[in-house]
């Protein structure tokens, strides 16, 4: 994809009739804007035929001041800064940010100064992006769901609570009932006294031992 920079007249109309050729030649646009500067109209858009939206564009009269290869990159969107972060790392290269505008994809898009720079301040990017996103999903099991110990917790006493109800109901059941049931009832009840007693120890390692999700 390539970014054009337009020449748009200062008027009403001007990028209506732009996104008109476009549309009837079938050419999408796949980010940018326009602005008035000193007042003339300007507008950077992306396009995945460059070669079709710039003879389309000036089939119309519309002038395509500059042809450009761009930088797309991803920012975390849910983290504060990330624009700041960017933008310093492609100051410390040395590269000039001289267009900025984000795709439909929402996508950072760069035009700089130095293509060769700004690709490589852009892969290394991606790549620690990559890993951070790898860490996050590999991290300790409580790291990544802080509420799981409660929730552990909370199935833990209720298997000691129902384990102590099958104990004391087994027993009464052994010791005052008088039925050919009662001996089946109670072994049974003291089955389910061992099964919710090891729920409870397993929960509580659970809690003591979290480790790692698969």
């Amino acid at each position: 994809m390539k970014d054009l920079s337009i020449a748009l007249e200062n008027r009403p109309g001007a990028l209506a009739e732009m996104g008109e050729a476009l549309g009837r030649a079938g050419v999408s646009v796949e980010g940018g804007g326009a602005f008035v500067v000193n007042g003339a109209g300007v507008a950077h858009f992306l396009f995945e035929d460059e070669v079709a939206a710039r003879r389309t564009l000036e089939a119309a009269g519309i002038q395509v001041l500059e042809e450009r290869d761009v930088v797309v990159l991803r920012l975390n969107q849910d983290e504060p800064g990330q624009l700041g972060k960017i933008s310093r790392r492609m100051a410390e290269a040395g590269v000039n940010i001289e267009v900025l505008y984000s795709d439909h994809n929402h996508q950072l898009v760069l035009a700089v100064d130095d293509l060769a720079k700004g690709l490589e301040v852009s892969e290394a990017w991606m790549r620690e992006r990559s890993s951070m996103r790898w860490r996050g999903r590999h991290m300790p099991h409580e790291e990544q769901k802080p509420g799981m110990p409660k929730v552990l917790a909370g199935f833990a006493l209720a298997c000691a609570a129902a384990a102590i109800l099958c104990l004391v109901g087994g027993f009464l059941v052994f010791l005052l009932v008088d039925r050919p049931w009662a001996n089946s009832v109670s072994a049974g009840l003291g089955g389910l006294f061992t099964v919710f007693a090891l729920g409870y120890y397993a929960f509580k390692a659970l809690i003591l031992f979290p480790g790692r999700p698969k």
